[in-house]
């Protein structure tokens, strides 16, 4: 079971009580450890992702941690893109294009790392018994957009959260092998 599974499951605890019978607590808590060791937005993306998000579909989950990420991660993307120079700027359009440029990136990048399952096969990679034409078997949807130069800052930025929450994930799970020992 995985880190993501492990603080799903925590979230549904009846007891948080953390001693040697009860361990239900130990993800929430690696969480806030690895969110004060780390810093940034990994412990807002897990939360937005598999706290607030589908994976409890029993009660509405917080908009308001939606919308603060949706802020941090205009603002990173903002940061990404002018380092990496996506658009030269050289006069105010380009401004208000790199602008444009950044915040439908970060929108649709996040979008798709919160549910980037195939509609076709819901995830599972196969339709009808056979691997899912529309994401060639591998569970994911393709992204798609008019431009292939902003489908490839899209991607990129997904690999970013994918890299955010891997990591996040890692020290979590360091946190929590360390406890038991």
């Amino acid at each position: 079971m995985g880190y993501a599974d492990r603080y799903i499951h925590s979230l549904a605890a009846s007891n948080l009580m953390d001693d040697e019978n009860h361990c239900q607590a130990e993800p929430l808590m690696a969480a806030g450890f690895a969110a004060s060791h780390l810093g940034g937005p990994g412990s807002l993306l897990m939360r937005v992702k598999y706290m607030d998000a589908t994976a409890r579909k029993d009660f509405e989950g917080n908009p308001e941690n939606l919308r603060q990420l949706r802020k941090l991660w205009i603002a990173e993307v903002t940061k990404r893109g002018t380092a990496r120079m996506w658009v030269a700027i050289n006069s105010e359009r380009d401004e208000k294009t790199a602008h444009y440029l950044y915040v439908l990136v970060a929108h649709e990048s996040l979008s798709y790392w919160l549910d980037g399952k195939c509609k076709e096969c819901g995830g599972t990679g196969l339709h009808e018994h056979r691997a899912c034409k529309p994401c060639d078997g591998s569970g994911e949807a393709p992204i798609k957009h008019k431009g292939a130069f902003i489908a490839d800052r899209i991607k990129d930025m997904v690999s970013e959260l994918r890299e955010m929450e891997t990591g996040f994930a890692g020290v979590a799970n360091r946190w929590m092998q360390n406890v038991r020992l």
